[in-house]
């Protein structure tokens, strides 16, 4: 048996605190490329550096509790990041920011690419076996939504949506902190928005394809006089629709079913399908769309809200998993605006509108993030530990930073049979 020190895989056997070396010496001169807003860091050792300022931008102060850090980034860039956010090994005035500053100087950090791939093909490898098929996909949701009903109500509005909210433009112009009932009324006026979008009326009978808690439903049958086919493949989800159902007077007018979407049947007169795209993953998007053609009367609307990640980063996002898939929700993927139209080709949709959500969700996650923080000890009292925040902290920082730089949009996409007027 050894005595000497531990080796890391895939780093040509080098000890794990000359890898921490290596990795403090290859970031922190990469940071000093860093051009727009100002971004000082603190190491363990007690050093001080101070990076940027040349254009303005956004600043943040990053405190380095644990040389691991940069043994992380070294290894796998923002994933490592976020890791070692879990675990402690560095902390923020505000991380939010500190991950804007990232993107915004995405362009003029030099890429870590040598000693990345060890840690990107594992990544792969274990993001290609959460494929959305019909059973992983049960699975990919189970890890995510069924982490209990109580847990997303700590932050979520009295709605219990989870989906970007609407404001209007006064708040949204505003940017300042939003309470709980704000919220609510935001996340109402999103649900009216569609709703008009899809042309309902009363009578009219609407499929919702991952109807979540029930928020868009009750909305549709009790605001517009629908009758609502909510669909979704969580359970504890399900059981909450229904009793909500039941709480409003509304359970002769909304069925929610557990049901994967391939396995929808019938004729709608409009689809309504909120932020669930993004669990169908790229191989099965012209399953998805074949789908929505498929049940639609004619004459019929689809509305589809989804968020998106550029065409010229497609590619790139596809082969490597980012810290939502690997930490929050595994099987995810965002589509881009090209693939979308591309699946949609063999179908007879076709894209008649499109609104761009994305300072909204911005303010929504800012929303969410504080509250979760303000929810603490009710969080730690279902079970939950300090790491597990710290998971979900960084995941509402990292995508609130990622819509206010618009390194993704959340589209709302008006679809219908091509030839129509």
């Amino acid at each position: 048996m050894s005595g000497g020190p531990a080796r890391v895989a895939g780093f040509g056997g080098l000890a794990p605190g000359m890898l921490d070396r290596l990795g403090r010496a290859v970031i922190l001169g990469s940071l000093r490329r860093l051009k727009k807003g100002c971004l000082r860091v603190r190491t363990p050792d007690g050093a001080a550096y101070r990076f940027g300022g040349v254009q303005p931008g956004p600043e943040a102060t990053i405190t380095v509790r644990h040389p691991r850090f940069f043994r992380r980034m070294l290894a796998d860039g923002e994933v490592g990041a976020g890791e070692a956010y879990i675990r402690g090994e560095w902390s923020a005035d505000s991380a939010m920011e500190a991950v804007r500053l990232g993107i915004l100087n995405r362009r003029f950090l030099r890429p870590i690419v040598p000693l990345l791939w060890p840690a990107a093909a594992a990544a792969w490898v274990a993001h290609k076996f959460r494929s959305n098929t019909v059973s992983g996909s049960r699975r990919n949701i189970h890890d995510h939504y069924d982490l209990g009903n109580e847990f997303f109500s700590l932050f979520l509005d009295p709605s219990m949506t989870y989906s970007c909210a609407y404001f209007d433009e006064e708040r949204l112009a505003a940017d300042a902190r939003v309470e709980m009932q704000a919220l609510e009324q935001a996340q109402l006026a999103k649900y009216r928005l569609l709703a008009t979008k899809a042309g309902l009326r009363p009578g009219s009978h609407v499929l919702e394809i991952g109807c979540g808690w029930g928020g868009f439903a009750e909305v549709a049958a009790s605001e517009f006089g629908c009758r609502v086919t909510g669909v979704t493949i969580s359970r504890k989800q399900a059981a909450y629709a229904r009793e909500r159902m039941a709480r409003a007077g509304l359970a002769d007018r909304v069925s929610i079913k557990v049901v994967d979407y391939r396995d929808i049947t019938g004729e709608y007169d409009s689809v309504v399908s909120i932020e669930m795209l993004e669990a169908v993953g790229h191989r099965f998007l012209p399953t998805y769309f074949r789908k929505c053609d498929e049940v639609l009367a004619p004459g019929g609307r689809a509305v589809i809200q989804v968020i998106t990640i550029p065409d010229n980063r497609y590619l790139r996002y596809r082969l490597r998993p980012d810290y939502i898939q690997r930490f929050i929700f595994p099987g995810a993927h965002l589509p881009s605006l090209g693939a979308l139209t591309r699946a949609l080709r063999p179908t007879a949709l076709g894209m008649r509108d499109r609104e761009d959500l994305a300072a909204h969700y911005a303010l929504t996650l800012a929303t969410w993030r504080r509250r979760l923080l303000e929810q603490r000890q009710s969080l730690f009292d279902l079970g939950f530990d300090e790491s597990f925040l710290r998971r979900w902290e960084f995941y509402f920082a990292y995508c609130e930073a990622a819509f206010r730089t618009r390194y993704v949009a959340d589209w709302q996409l008006v679809l219908e049979r091509r030839g129509m007027t």
